[in-house]
């Protein structure tokens, strides 16, 4: 899942413009968390999206063969 589509949501959500860093690094705070959790957010969704929050990498693209493959399954 790429989670950097969720960032400016989760931002408005908490009314905030950016997350807070810690150790350099950004981070939701146990009170986002909670709040976040009121809206639905999974403990293993707010897990992973911590997670991402300092994850350069972008989301790999899916593999040519992946793509056949799933086409065929579909027809």
């Amino acid at each position: 899942m790429n989670f950097a589509n969720f960032i400016p949501a989760i931002l408005g959500i908490l009314g905030l413009s950016s997350f807070q860093e810690k150790d350099g690094k950004k981070s939701l705070s146990d009170k986002e968390r909670e709040t976040l959790k009121g809206y639905g957010f999974t403990d293993r969704f707010l897990d992973d999206f911590a997670k991402a929050l300092n994850d350069p990498a972008p989301p790999a693209e899916p593999s040519k063969d992946k793509q056949d493959a799933a086409i065929k399954v579909i027809l």
